[in-house]
């Protein structure tokens, strides 16, 4: 017993094809002259870009002026600098680290400072 295909087949005739196949086209895409894009205002004026310049060497020189400032540090960040009116000890002010909260009163932290850049210029 012969098998008999249920698949019918197809039609390759120009007249079947025209009338059975939907042919998707893409716009056409507009033509422009010279650039592949049209020309826009700048999103920087000059103006703009002449005012940043001059604001960013205030912020370079200022960096660079206070790069040289020795601070109190642990754990090689720098402490964070607090008050405290209820301080039991009497101490007013002291820095704290960041990192694993160790405290230090101004006079303390300062001292190390200086004896870290005497040890740096010896």
């Amino acid at each position: 017993m012969q098998r008999r295909s249920t698949m019918l087949p197809l039609n390759t005739s120009a007249e079947a094809s025209s009338e059975t196949e939907h042919v998707v086209r893409a716009a056409p895409s507009p033509v422009y002259k010279g650039d592949l894009f049209p020309m826009r205002e700048p999103i920087i004026t000059p103006e703009d870009n002449a005012q940043y310049r001059l604001l960013m060497a205030d912020c370079v020189q200022l960096m660079r002026t206070s790069r040289g400032e020795p601070v109190p540090t642990c754990h090689f960040t720098a402490m964070e600098f607090h008050e405290c009116d209820s301080d039991p000890s009497g101490r007013t002010d002291g820095y704290q680290c960041r990192h694993c909260g160790h405290t230090e009163s101004s006079a303390e932290a300062w001292a190390k400072v200086e004896a870290r850049n005497q040890g740096q210029t010896a």
